[in-house]
Formats: structure tokens, sequence, C-alpha cells
């Protein structure tokens, strides 16, 4: 199927998320009339590394012409486009769809790979199976606590899949148990702190059956070299002031919404908001 290329930009333009998504609050600058404009150069800079990021899949590599993508660019931008957005959707949709077959054989090839790795796998005399797919090798003995299941680990790791290659890799890891993949949450609460593992990790523990992409196809078998450094409490979330015992739930704080029951609201009560400085007081029944 042929597939003319200046579609590409109309696809990767649309999903670029420098230019695409709005500013979360954490990563808008404050307001301003009068803010300088950004650096030319840098500008083009990150418009050009946020397309080739979106581009930068084997998948597509293949079927790049960048001669006509610029020109295509610039066609567009003079507002002189070499097609119309009807026909840039039409050719986006037919590259979505051989898009989608080709994730499609890339899962199975992985899922078959790693079925078959996983089990020539559990034969080794020094690695464990367990009954979920997780396997696990103890490299070295440690002599420290267990983590409990919901705590802060430090930890030194690389991931890697079964062909060798790697996708991530940390010297001294921070990592709280309750935001890691299942692998994780079951097999380092199994290490104590000192000691290696090596985690082999079904896709069904791991990132499943659509990856973690570019890194991570679907159905990977993830390989986890780990060394478990510390392990202590997660942080205590703070404590709910401004509540009096015996005087009902009394709360003097920011702007509150007051939701009524659904069967506060069958009988009329309605939602009310209670203005920073006013206390609400909920008598009790």
């Amino acid at each position: 199927m042929k597939i003319k290329n200046c579609s590409l930009l109309f696809l990767a333009l649309s999903a670029l998320p420098v230019l695409a998504q709005p500013m979360t609050s954490a990563m808008a600058p404050p307001p301003s009339t009068n803010a300088p404009a950004p650096d030319k150069h840098k500008l083009n800079v990150m418009i050009g590394s946020s397309l080739g990021r979106q581009l930068a899949q084997p998948e597509i590599k293949e079927l790049l012409d960048f001669d006509v993508i610029l020109s295509s660019m610039k066609a567009y931008v003079d507002g002189k486009p070499e097609m119309t957005d009807a026909e840039l959707r039409e050719v986006s949709r037919e590259f979505g769809a051989y898009m989608n077959g080709k994730r499609q054989l890339k899962a199975l090839e992985m899922k078959k790979q790693g079925e078959e790795f996983l089990a020539k796998n559990a034969t080794a005399d020094d690695v464990k199976s367990l009954s979920d797919g997780l396997q696990y090798k103890i490299l070295k003995a440690g002599t420290g606590e267990h983590p409990k299941s919901n705590d802060v680990v430090t930890v030194k790791y690389k991931g890697t899949l079964i062909d060798g290659s790697e996708f991530d890799h940390n010297d001294s890891a921070k990592l709280s148990l309750a935001n890691v993949v299942q692998g994780w949450k079951e097999g380092i609460p199994m290490m104590t702190v000192g000691s290696e593992w090596q985690l082999f990790i079904p896709p069904d523990i791991g990132y499943g059956k659509y990856g973690h992409p570019p890194k991570i196809p679907a159905n990977s078998v993830l390989i986890f070299d780990i060394e478990l450094l510390g392990t202590e409490a997660p942080p205590t979330p703070p404590a709910i002031t401004g509540a009096t015992p015996g005087n009902g739930n009394q709360i003097v704080s920011g702007e509150i919404i007051k939701v009524p029951s659904a069967e506060g609201l069958k009988k009329g009560e309605k939602i009310e908001v209670i203005k920073p400085g006013q206390t609400n007081v909920v008598e009790p029944k």
C-alpha cells in the first residue's frame, strides 16, 4: 500500500504533546502581557524534536521521506497544502489501520517468544516460579528486613527484554510499591534489604497487551536485575484539621462543597458552598 508521507506530518503534529495539550498549573508560567518571545532557534528545535519523537518508531522509519515532509510542512504553513484536510484524514485512517496490523503481528510474535522463554527458563535449577507466572532467581542473599506491600523502597535496577535490549536502569531509585507493576508488587516484598534478585515478569503482571511504547512492545516479558538498598514506611498523610470532637463536623478552611446524601437529595436538600472563614456545623442526629 502506497502512503503519501505528507500525511505523517498531519498525523504527528496532531499528536504533539508540547503543541496540542494545555499546560498544567505546574507547567504554566505566571500570567504576563509582556512575556519575551522564545529563542527562535530553540523553538524550532523543540518543534522538530517533538515531531521526531512521534516518528521514531521502527515501523514508521521505513516509510519516511524527509524531503516530502519538509516541503509539505512549508506548503501547509503557506496556505498551499498538497492535499485537502479530508484527503489527509483518509490517508491518516489508512495509515492507522496499517500500523494497528503491524502492532498486532508484533504482539503475537512477542507473546509466543515470551511463553517459550519462560517455559525454558522455568527448568533452570536456580529459578523459582510462582502460580501467576512470576519467576525469580536469587543472586545474592540479604540480611535486612522485608519491605511491606505499601512501603517506599530504594533500589538499584536494570530492566531488559528477552533479546537483551535495555529499556530502563537506575542506580538509586526511590519507588512506592503502590505505584509499580504487579510483578514488582509481588516480587520486591519477598526480598530482604541487601539482597540482589533477578525477576522474570510475564506480560500479565507487567505492561500487558499494550506494552509501554516505544521501548517495551506489547506482550513483553520483563527481566529486572534488582538490588534492594533500603525500605521505609510510606509518608503519613496530613491530618485533617479543624474538626472539633463533640461539636459535630466543624470545618474551617478554604471553600468547601457540601453534597447531601442520595436520600437527602430526594428530600429536597440542596448542595451548599461554604466560603472561606465560614463554619459548617453538621449537627449530630
